[in-house]
């Protein structure tokens, strides 16, 4: 199975000896220059964030 492209951007940063924190870009739905509105899936959009965050821990896993 052929990883896709973020796998590899982490897997670099941790074979080069990225040890920093991982974090969910709120900005995914958050309009900070209008307002700070959110969109309307601001909360479903965040959720798909987070669990593709969770599924990047094989990449690092196999890096380390």
């Amino acid at each position: 199975m052929k990883a896709p492209p973020t796998w590899r951007f982490v897997r670099l940063l941790v074979e080069n000896g990225y040890s920093g924190a991982w974090s969910v870009e709120s900005h995914l739905s958050l309009r900070p220059h209008d307002g700070g509105l959110l969109g309307a899936d601001a909360a479903e959009t965040f959720v798909r964030a987070g669990q593709a965050m969770q599924d990047l821990g094989p990449a690092v896993r196999s890096a380390r």
